[in-house]
């Protein structure tokens, strides 16, 4: 990733390498998100882990883990290679680890929390030293309110889900949205009361259309599609640009209106329509995102509309 994020004001600010998590329920869309955002990225996912993939038309480079031990080996050998590396389902791998030990500490449970604790720092460590970006794919643990826990991401014992959300810059939670058009679910940023989520670049909505890749080039990052897919980055600001335009015309509009035209265009062009099906859903999700960063004052100022006492 291009490490340097641009504002409004047109101010560089030189901003360190992602390491970000995106948690939730099973059959969400994590795994698909993060292909589609980073399909030059190298993979380390079980057997069948990927199988997402080919909705997509990608074929990401993969890796299939043998243990953390492994992992931390592949971080250490590629981070200078690759761009991004994705972890997908670091709660599976951290699970599988920690019924090793508490194998070898013959049941007890206590010391088998206490072993696994060094183990996820290590970890965590190698993935925030690297010299890429790196992402992790998690399940969800759901609030616990007699341990007065917030939810987040799934890991084992009672102190690593209490401190795991720390370790990233960026905690995205998958969340159900019947009201989004394609896909029924969103990527959950803002404050929660009841579910960690968050992230140190502040930028952004606080609930948005379920697409990393848009997300963070709104926010100004260059995010790259790979040379085999490049060609896409045209016919998405080509098209956001319109669908952009429509929205100020209207609140609500057929899509398909502008759909068509690109969609005839591309097949024309042999293009593989799970391609042709992404540069429309990107060009929605960037045209909804730009819609956002366009308003930011005034959406600022409706947190003021109503009586305030200081």
């Amino acid at each position: 990733m291009n490490n340097k994020k641009t504002t409004d004001t047109k101010k560089v600010v030189h901003i360190e390498h992602l390491f970000g998590c995106v948690y939730g329920g099973p059959k969400m869309g994590k795994t698909t998100s993060l292909v589609r955002a980073f399909p030059s990225a190298l993979f380390i996912a079980p057997k069948g882990g990927l199988n997402a993939a080919n909705w997509l038309g990608i074929e990401p480079k993969h890796v299939v883990p043998q243990g953390i031990a492994h992992v931390i080996d592949i971080i250490e050998k590629t981070h200078r290679k690759v761009k991004t590396i994705v972890i997908d389902d670091a709660s599976l791998l951290i699970e599988d680890e920690h019924a090793r030990l508490l194998k070898e500490c013959k049941g007890n449970t206590w010391d088998s929390y206490a072993r696994i604790i060094p183990v996820v720092h290590k970890l965590r460590d190698v993935c925030r030293n690297a010299d890429c970006d790196v992402w992790w794919s998690m399940h969800e643990q759901s609030p616990r309110e007699d341990k007065n826990m917030k939810g987040g991401p799934l890991v084992p014992g009672q102190r690593l889900p209490r401190e795991i959300a720390t370790m990233f810059d960026f905690v995205g939670r998958v969340v159900h949205d019947e009201y989004q058009p394609g896909h029924p679910y969103s990527l959950q940023l803002g404050a929660n009361p009841d579910w960690t989520v968050g992230w140190r670049g502040f930028e952004g909505p606080p609930t948005c259309r379920l697409n990393i890749g848009e997300f963070l080039r709104a926010c100004g990052y260059d995010i790259p599609r790979g040379d085999d897919l490049e060609w896409m980055e045209k016919e998405v600001s080509s098209l956001s640009a319109e669908i952009f335009t429509r929205s100020k015309q209207s609140d609500s509009f057929h899509i398909l209106d502008l759909y068509k035209p690109i969609i005839n265009k591309l097949l024309k062009e042999g293009r593989d329509h799970r391609h042709i099906r992404l540069v429309c859903m990107d060009a929605l999700d960037r045209a909804s995102m730009h819609k956002y960063t366009t308003n930011t004052l005034s959406i600022f100022l409706e947190n003021f509309e109503q009586e305030i006492t200081l």
